[in-house]
């Protein structure tokens, strides 16, 4: 099948490299789960209640001034 030793080694750095690719992409698919999957059940039940208090004028939302 092989016949040189470099031929073994290109394929083992093909090898590496695809699976660098999709070590990759599970990476970032995991940093993207974790930035927008922040809530839980509790937790988007919590803010359904806060938007619906916001809408209703019981609170006033949150407004940044920029003053520190």
């Amino acid at each position: 099948m092989f016949e040189r030793w470099t031929d073994i080694v290109a394929a083992a750095a093909g090898a590496m490299a695809v699976a660098y690719v999709f070590w990759e992409i599970a990476r970032r698919q995991r940093q993207l789960r974790d930035l927008f999957y922040i809530l839980d059940g509790d937790d988007a039940g919590i803010t359904l209640d806060l938007e619906q208090m916001v809408r209703t004028g019981a609170v006033q939302p949150l407004v940044a001034t920029g003053a520190v």
